[in-house]
């Protein structure tokens, strides 16, 4: 099963497993499913996105079985040739739970769900180019995020002493490397929640 990740029709925003908000999937007669904790993989509510967007479109050869009829509306909808307008009607994404249907096909998200963040700058020192996020790809995540809170600025801040982050962008570097820690935690603990239930 592939991740799958759209625009919400109603606030241009992601619909993301990494910072998962409240979402609902309309179909064109006004039935709703509602979501919490998108994982990515095109299941709203219980009901798979693909499977509604097959039955929508009265595709043939659908039998009510999840994988079967999912395969059809993959390939419904990504049949259309890129540039020309889709010829088929699909369910809404929106985070408004009371949003009306219409005849709208949800955009995808060119980052997959990834959540695009402000750029952060570019610094020049000594004529080189240094990049926040080049400093984030070299810290150890599951080193922070096993440790407690205090612990784990602790280990952020020894960890960026280790990189020689230039004093001028380390903020920005503490603070990018923190909130993946906060989505990495976030994750984890519905994930431990999950299992308990």
């Amino acid at each position: 099963m592939g991740q799958f990740s759209w625009i919400a029709q109603d606030t241009e925003r992601s619909i993301s497993n990494i910072t998962p908000q409240p979402v609902t999937m309309t179909d064109n007669k006004g039935n709703k499913w509602h979501e919490k904790d998108y994982e990515g993989y095109g299941v709203f509510g219980g009901k798979d996105f693909y499977q509604l967007l097959a039955e929508m479109n009265n595709v043939e050869g659908l039998t009510g079985d999840v994988d079967n009829d999912r395969e059809f509306g993959i390939d419904l909808f990504f049949s259309a040739d890129s540039g020309k307008p889709k010829k088929f009607i699909a369910p809404n994404l929106t985070e408004d739970a009371y949003a009306e249907w219409t005849d709208t096909i949800p955009k995808d998200c060119p980052d997959q769900g990834w959540v695009r963040y402000k750029l952060l700058p570019t610094v020049f020192e000594g004529g080189s180019e240094l990049n926040v996020e080049d400093f984030v790809d070299e810290v150890d995540m599951e080193s922070i995020t096993t440790a407690a809170t205090d612990a784990a600025f602790e280990e952020i801040e020894r960890q960026l002493d280790g990189l020689d982050v230039p004093d001028d962008i380390r903020s920005q570097v503490f603070v990018e490397i923190w909130s993946w820690v906060e989505r990495l935690m976030f994750r984890r603990t519905a994930s431990n929640r999950q299992r308990e239930c």
